[in-house]
């Protein structure tokens, strides 16, 4: 598009060095209710909240680098839009949204089509320690999306990333 266009040296050097950011992988649930996380009050629901230590993102970034996935103690963000908004889902169950990263290309011939269903049980696994309303039994639906799919569903996912 820019070839003969006359536009300025830098945007044309900035548009063929552009690489993409961190790949994502993405989890949706249709839940039996709300998800809640525990504070010294007691359970309280809300439209966002995080998951992850400061080393659990170090080995989940060295994971990443090695085209691995790393769910022992991921940054986890986790969206839950009825909080806020129960018309969204019927009555009185949930949706929730996983976002985290992962390498668009895993190592040692690994495949997506494989891993992603291993990743998203980890991921869940590992938040319904610590939040409530994520157990099997209260998990109705769930559809993961590795880079790939992201990248497949829409095209301004360029390499799996939100850039």
């Amino acid at each position: 598009m820019l070839a003969d266009a006359g536009v300025p040296d830098a945007l044309t050097t900035g548009a063929a060095s552009w690489r993409s950011g961190l790949s994502l992988f993405a989890a949706h649930f249709a839940t039996t209710g709300q998800v809640s996380y525990a504070t010294s009050t007691g359970q309280i629901s809300s439209v966002a909240g995080g998951l992850g230590s400061v080393s659990g993102m170090v080995d989940q970034y060295a994971a990443f680098d090695r085209g691995e996935w790393d769910a022992r103690d991921p940054w986890l963000l986790i969206v839950c839009s009825t909080a806020v908004d129960p018309d969204r889902a019927p009555n009185g169950h949930g949706t929730v949204k996983f976002l985290t990263i992962a390498p668009y290309s895993l190592s040692a011939g690994r495949d997506w089509s494989e891993e992603r269903e291993r990743y998203v049980r980890a991921l869940r696994e590992h938040a319904s320690r610590q939040v409530h309303g994520l157990d099997p039994d209260q998990i109705l639906a769930e559809v993961a999306e590795s880079p790939l799919d992201l990248e497949r569903r829409n095209r301004h996912n360029v390499g799996g990333s939100c850039p």
